[in-house]
Formats: structure tokens, C-alpha cells, sequence
């Protein structure tokens, strides 16, 4: 992981004009390499690791095919890396969005309840102490934020009856619930 540099920290300055000249070597042999490999590689269809599919298999399927024509140990490297970056990925919850749809479903399963007001959502997202609600893009979410960014996986808000009160809020069910949003994401 890349940090900032320490007050007492010194580090090599980068100059671009040496580090061509020391790249080129090698450079030059990736070029041979590549040209000799190059419709092996083009025709590859790598076995992808357990878990790696849709559009991270996609994204991996070169690298692969590229480790597997250079042989050695780059092959295991490399399913290694691949398994190790699409499952973090996968424990990491996503995007903005998925995590929402991930924070509504906790709230929503620990209510037990098919309907809330934005209001209560929007407190309860607030409360949570592991989530990042309280600053997303320098302030706290909002009802129109979350509104906003719902509507990307088909879930608008919709006016029911909630404790007596018309309010407006969130459904599990319905055209526009949650439900198929969570099923999807």
C-alpha cells in the first residue's frame, strides 16, 4: 500500500529521462516476447479460479493468458492474485450503492418490517458506526441523496401510512421496493 512520506523520510527522486533509458532492455526483450506470443495469447482462454466470473472475469482473462504463455511459477502467481483480489473486492461491499442496498437490507431484516420512512432509514444509516454516512462527499447522507442513488438499481421512495401519519419512505415490495434491487445487487 502506497503511504504518504514521513516528515523524516527521504526518498530517490523520479526522473523520467533515467528510468527510460534504464527501462529499455527491457523493454525491448517484453517487445520480442509479446510478438512471439502474441496469437497464443490473442486465442487463450485461460481457466478462470473458483468465484472469478462475469465481469471480473473479463477483466482477469488476458492477465491470465499472459501468465500461463510466460510459464514458471506465473500461472499459480497470477490465479493467486486473481482469487485474492475478486474475493477482497467481494468482502468489501461494493460500491456507494451496493453498500446501501446492504445497509437497508440489515435495517429493514432487523425491524422485521416491510416499510420505513426515509427519515427513520436516514437515522438509522447515520447510527451505524462501521458505515460511512455520516460524511459522503463532505456531509451526511440525506433523503436525497439516498433517493438519488436508489433510483440506480430501480428503488424510489413512495408515500404510505406509517404509525397513522402519511410519510413518505422505503418498501420491500411493489414495482420500485427493495426487494428485486437486493435480489440483483
Amino acid at each position: 500500500h502506497m503511504r504518504r512520506r514521513a516528515p523524516g523520510e527521504t526518498v530517490e527522486p523520479f526522473k523520467e529521462r533515467v528510468v527510460e533509458r534504464q527501462a529499455a532492455p527491457l523493454r525491448d526483450r517484453l517487445a520480442t516476447w509479446v510478438g512471439s506470443v502474441g496469437n497464443q495469447v490473442g486465442d487463450a482462454e485461460p481457466e478462470m479460479p473458483d468465484g472469478v466470473t462475469d465481469r471480473a472475469a473479463e477483466i482477469w482473462e488476458p492477465l491470465l493468458a499472459i501468465a500461463d504463455a510466460a510459464g514458471e511459477h506465473w500461472p499459480a502467481t497470477a490465479r493467486a492474485a486473481c482469487a485474492y483480489f475478486v474475493a477482497s473486492n467481494s468482502n468489501r461491499g461494493g460500491s456507494f450503492g451496493i453498500q446501501l442496498l446492504a445497509d437497508l437490507r440489515r435495517i429493514f431484516t432487523e425491524r422485521n418490517t416491510d416499510r420505513l420512512p426515509s427519515t427513520f432509514v436516514i437515522a438509522e444509516l447515520l447510527e451505524m458506526e462501521e458505515s460511512d454516512w455520516t460524511d459522503v462527499k463532505g456531509k451526511p447522507l440525506n433523503p436525497r441523496m439516498m433517493a438519488k442513488e436508489l433510483s440506480r438499481y430501480d428503488v424510489k421512495p413512495t408515500t404510505f401510512k406509517y404509525d397513522g401519519d402519511s410519510v413518505k419512505g422505503y418498501t420491500t415490495t411493489g414495482e420500485t421496493g427493495l426487494a428485486d434491487a437486493w435480489i440483483r445487487y
